[in-house]
């Protein structure tokens, strides 16, 4: 196993930026020498979410074959955390590195030099501490997660609602792979703006204190595809307290190494296993999990009917979109993904359709998509926190129907936007808000 083949995908998008003198090679050397440290204390480590945040921090750069150094105490773990195993937090962290991208390592205390510092909450961090290195801290609050620069001063992170913490994770990882990129010679100016720093950014999915009290059942769940979108929609859904489901899964294929850059559950021996064990491996007693080694398709789905009130789909196959919304009556809810964009959005009886928003069809050359980790965990991230809403009675409004992310410019007011979706008169679906638009 070769670090080239694991970060195929990474590289494979990372040249969306970089100029073309730069060989695929020198894009791996470059992802493979920059290293971040990070600092956090046992004030933030012992609450779930300070640990929720740093170790999604931590298995999101892993996963881009950058280096990461811990200067945090090897205190107990709190909650679930797969796929980190083992009782304490530098230990199951320093296994999970051996067992992710070849060539990479987490490690612990290590005195070489780092490119960027990341602080969990409002840790002390001492080798930035005169500001010669950059870096960001981790904050937020139980459901929204802010970046700010390191000199700034953060809360600490005492909370057990760890949607925020994932966020903010989220927000900081982009910030180590732009630093990382900016290292190799760029395209043109446009490219120079994507991967600016971010000074401060926030995100909030509007899902409202009102979470903090509640007990989130998601009932019967339908999931399309075992891939990277739906593991990032578990990871987050796994971590979530008094959650419980029962989910079906429609998936046939095996992991293969270029995988393990975005799927967020998958680790390195995992490889050759069937995507839906991987799953089986991760999800807590509180889900029941049903799998269907099949592809969802137009020749098999009829058996399996009917389909639950509740469909995610994460894979990339449009038809397949167009297919849950025709066979699923109550809500279905899509993942999708495209370079460093993420969109999700969720459709309901009545209202415009996946088909709507998706309405054509993209040719599939079996060329090997390009992605990177925090897009897809963008992605996954969203789904969950719509199932969370709905699950409680607080579902988003029409006007929330779509959210899209540009993960790369996240401090921007318009890189993060709820969009309502349109009935489309063409719509491949025929979908009942089309149907009720032709007849105007």
């Amino acid at each position: 196993m070769n670090p080239s083949e694991a970060l195929d995908r990474s590289i494979r998008l990372t040249r969306d930026l970089v100029a073309d003198s730069a060989s695929n090679e020198t894009i791996l050397e470059t992802l493979q020498k920059f290293r971040v440290r990070c600092y956090g204390d046992a004030r933030n480590l012992s609450s779930h979410s300070g640990q929720t945040a740093l170790i999604t921090f931590v298995t999101l750069v892993a996963r881009m074959g950058i280096q990461v150094d811990l200067a945090i105490p090897n205190i107990a773990s709190v909650g679930q955390q797969y796929p980190v195993l083992g009782g304490t937090l530098v230990d199951g962290l320093l296994d999970l590195g051996r067992d992710l991208v070849p060539g990479s390592y987490i490690t612990a205390g290590d005195q070489i030099p780092c490119d960027i510092t990341i602080a969990v909450g409002n840790s002390p961090v001492t080798s930035a501490a005169d500001g010669s290195l950059p870096g960001w801290r981790l904050v937020g609050h139980e459901w929204y997660g802010e970046l700010t620069r390191l000199d700034c001063t953060g809360s600490d992170w005492a909370h057990e609602w760890p949607l925020g913490a994932m966020i903010s994770a989220a927000l900081a990882a982009t910030e180590v792979y732009k630093a990382a990129v900016r290292k190799l010679p760029l395209k043109d100016e446009i490219q120079v703006r994507l991967v600016e720093p971010a000074q401060k950014a926030r995100v909030d999915f509007g899902v409202g204190a009102y979470l903090l009290s509640s007990r989130c059942r998601v009932g019967k769940l339908d999931i399309i595809s075992a891939g990277a979108i739906t593991q990032a929609f578990l990871y987050t859904l796994l971590r979530l307290p008094n959650i419980r489901g029962s989910i079906r899964v429609f998936e046939r294929e095996r992991a293969d190494l270029t995988n393990l850059n975005r799927y967020m559950l998958m680790r390195r021996s995992h490889v050759g296993w069937l995507k839906t064990e991987i799953l089986r491996a991760a999800l807590p007693r509180n889900f029941s999990l049903l799998t269907v080694p099949e592809r969802f398709h137009p020749s098999t789905v009829e058996q399996y009917l009917p389909m639950a009130p509740n469909v995610v789909v994460g894979v990339d196959h449009i038809a397949s979109r167009w297919l849950a919304q025709q066979y699923t009556h109550g809500r279905v809810a899509i993942g999708a993904t495209s370079h460093f964009f993420s969109q999700t959005s969720s459709h309901e009886d009545g209202q415009a359709c996946g088909g709507c928003l998706h309405p054509r069809d993209e040719d599939d050359d079996g060329s090997p998509l390009p992605t990177i980790s925090f897009v897809s965990f963008w992605a996954g991230l969203a789904l969950a926190s719509r199932l969370v809403c709905q699950s409680i009675g607080k579902p988003y409004g029409p006007e929330r129907q779509d959210i899209e992310i540009s993960t790369l410019r996240l401090d921007n007011p318009h890189g993060f936007l709820f969009r309502p979706v349109a009935a489309r008169l063409n719509c491949p679906v025929g979908c009942l808000a089309s149907k009720e638009l032709r007849l105007k």
